[in-house]
C-alpha cells in the first residue's frame, strides 16, 4: 500500500506509531465515546501528522485504561469548541 505524500514538502510520510488510538470527542448528549486503533505517520520534513489505517474499534472491555491517550477528535470543524 502506498504511503501518503506531504504536500508541502513532497515526500512521504513515515511511520511515526502503530496502534496509535483515536477517540470521537466527548458527546454532550451522553453516548459512548467510541476509540479506534490506527497508523500515526509523520511527514520527516515538516513534522506534520496524519493517522490513517483504521483495523478496529475498541470495545467498552478493551478500552485502556487511561484513555488520555486517546486523540480526540470531531467529525466537523463546527463541532470543535
Amino acid at each position: 500500500m502506498p504511503r501518503p505524500i506531504c504536500v508541502e514538502c513532497r515526500v512521504e510520510y513515515q511511520c511515526h506509531k502503530n496502534g496509535f488510538v483515536v477517540g470521537e470527542a466527548e458527546d454532550s448528549a451522553g453516548y459512548p465515546i467510541t476509540m479506534w486503533r490506527g497508523d500515526c505517520y509523520k511527514c520527516p520534513g515538516c513534522d506534520h501528522k496524519i493517522v490513517i489505517g483504521f483495523s478496529g474499534s475498541y470495545t467498552e472491555d478493551q478500552v485502556p485504561q487511561d484513555k488520555a491517550i486517546a486523540l480526540p477528535f470531531y467529525y466537523n470543524i463546527s463541532d470543535k469548541p
